[in-house]
């Protein structure tokens, strides 16, 4: 196997990865995000990502050699522990960390819109919550997702974290107008959910959901905006407890879909 060994923290290579780990204009410019750790490496492996840089430390090599050995990428670097320590935002890292291109992105058109479900992220601005949500997509079998402005980046370290491996699994559309995609899409005959708190909303378990029903998550503290409640089919809310505090959006988002998906699941 081809390598270079990098030694020093201040390395040109070095440096340009680390950014892609803070700096989000970093991440565009080079259409590159990063995965740390070897079990999202392997995710990427099977999910045929386009592996661009991959470093790796001298213990990081003795214990994952074969899945090393057989990553196929442009630049394979081994590097000292401190030089790692440079790149990694691990606590306790792996010594696997990966550069890889982003996954293809898709434009919302009214053919997207008629097909299957979907689920809308109106303004998500944690990233370990549009991880957590990710996850709980593809699991119920929610693959299309749809990203407001406003969301966080999904290819942040911390959302490809969360996520698990789901992020190279969904079809990603970023819109650049929420409300008009939901709007397209309930006219073209589906019906969107979303939940809010008021007089027309459902109980959850109340609805008889269809396969090709789609839903809606707010913002963590504000929820749906008042202009993309007025698209959605109907409000759903979840029973919880007299007293109880709200749900964090990543909760309430896996109760709510694994209701509308349960009666399709395997």
């Amino acid at each position: 196997m081809n390598y270079t060994e990098i030694t020093s923290r201040k390395n040109k290579i070095v440096l340009q990865a680390a950014s892609l780990c803070s700096d989000k204009k970093a991440r565009d410019e080079r259409n590159l995000f990063v995965l740390e750790g070897i079990k999202l490496l392997q995710e990427a492996i099977l999910s045929k990502l386009m592996i661009k840089e991959l470093f790796f430390t001298h213990s990081a090599f003795e214990k994952y050699r074969k899945t090393i050995e057989g990553v196929s990428c442009s630049e394979k670097y081994l590097v000292t522990d401190e030089v790692y320590d440079k790149l990694s935002g691990e606590s306790a890292p792996q010594g696997v960390f990966a550069c890889c291109e982003k996954p293809a992105s898709f434009t919302f058109t009214e053919n997207e819109a008629a097909d299957g479900s979907f689920v809308f992220l109106e303004d998500i601005q944690n990233p370990l919550n549009i991880g957590a949500v990710l996850r709980c997509c593809y699991s119920m079998g929610f693959e299309k997702v749809v990203f407001s402005p406003k969301c966080a980046d999904i290819y942040s370290p911390k959302c490809a974290r969360a996520a698990m491996g789901s992020l190279f699994k969904i079809k990603p559309f970023f819109a650049s107008d929420m409300t008009s995609a939901v709007k397209l899409t309930v006219s073209s005959g589906k019906r969107v959910f979303c939940t809010m708190l008021c007089q027309d909303s459902k109980k959850l378990g109340q609805i008889k959901f269809v396969a090709n029903d789609s839903f809606v998550i707010g913002n963590e503290g504000h929820g749906v905006s008042a202009e993309l409640e007025k698209e959605c089919t109907c409000g759903l809310y979840i029973p919880m407890n007299d007293g109880a505090e709200s749900l964090n959006a990543a909760t309430a988002a896996a109760i709510v879909m694994w209701e509308m998906k349960k009666d399709f699941l395997c």
